[in-house]
């Protein structure tokens, strides 16, 4: 293995670094260039494995890594490819992890399943009825007063790996989004694949995508769709889309919201991978969420 040095990374990524224990942490120039990691924080190099990774995207320390092959002149081309790849969801795929995210999962979605009145003011409120929460395995914790949504990594081996949970106050308010502390985001899957999920369909948020499952459920296309999001908003899918294995499907579908802020990143997204079909309602509905209330349950 050759062994990048301390100072090459720092005169790449033009930072000094701030010394964490065994670590030097930096700001990803990656992820910036996607208007993320605004703490500055999401890249670190360990000093004695000489370990780079970044938390948000697993890609981009190896992109890195190439651009500094390019610039410093290294003569061996493969070197990047000896680095030790960092595993970010090694921690939670654990089996006592899994076991554990488990349990409070089932105990989560039993209880939305028995309290009737929350039961049916997600409906109300969101359209999701009792079979989809009953398939999607989301919940509720009535001590904490929250909603619980399990984020289970996306694959195509036909498994339910969950790396996180995304909480929100039962009033649905976008500023109470939280997170389990420690676990890792990416991209998260709301159906399984399987041999017959020929269309991947990526939507922005949980709630679209949870509808959107239902809607497909109920028109009897769901077993040809394979459904995805990022788990940690918008901004972070640039990041994420690359993790998909696009060998496995026949179309692509892009279903994410018509504001300012989505549509620039649909755009680029479009122009990286010009075979996905950028869906837009011909509607005023920002969302799928709001498009299957208003166009598709309400006229049924």
């Amino acid at each position: 293995m050759l062994d990048i040095e301390l100072n090459t990374l720092q005169a790449y990524l033009g930072q000094q670094g701030k010394i964490q224990g065994r670590e030097v942490v930096f700001a990803c120039n990656k992820c910036r260039e996607n208007g993320l990691d605004s703490r500055g924080d999401n890249l670190k190099f360990h000093l004695d494995k000489k370990v780079l990774y970044c938390f948000s995207s697993p890609h981009h320390s190896r992109e890195i890594l190439k651009d500094i092959a390019k610039i410093y002149g290294y003569k061996s081309n493969n070197w990047h490819e000896n680095i030790i790849a960092y595993d970010k969801y090694a921690e939670v795929l654990k089996p006592s992890k899994q076991a554990e995210f488990q349990s409070y999962m089932e105990k989560c979605n039993e209880e939305l399943l028995t309290t009737v009145p929350v039961l049916e003011y997600l409906e109300e409120k969101r359209g999701i009825n009792k079979k989809t929460v009953e398939s999607t395995f989301i919940g509720v914790d009535i001590i904490k007063k929250r909603w619980v949504i399990p984020n289970f990594k996306y694959n195509t081996n036909g498994k339910n790996e969950i790396i996180n949970f995304e909480y929100r106050n039962l009033g649905f308010q976008k500023d109470s989004i939280r997170k389990e502390k420690g676990c890792p985001n990416g991209l998260v899957q709301i159906n399984k694949y399987t041999d017959k999920s020929n269309k991947l369909v990526v939507l922005e948020g949980f709630y679209d995508s949870l509808v959107f499952y239902q809607y497909l459920t109920e028109i009897g296309e769901i077993e040809h769709y394979h459904i995805v999001t990022p788990s940690n908003g918008v901004n972070s899918l640039l990041n994420y889309i690359s993790d998909i294995d696009f060998t496995k499907y026949e179309k692509f579908n892009l279903y994410i919201d018509n504001d300012e802020v989505s549509r620039p990143i649909a755009s680029e997204i479009i122009s990286r991978y010009p075979f996905f079909n950028d869906i837009v309602p011909n509607c005023n509905c920002k969302d799928f969420n709001q498009h299957y209330l208003e166009c598709i349950k309400a006229k049924s």
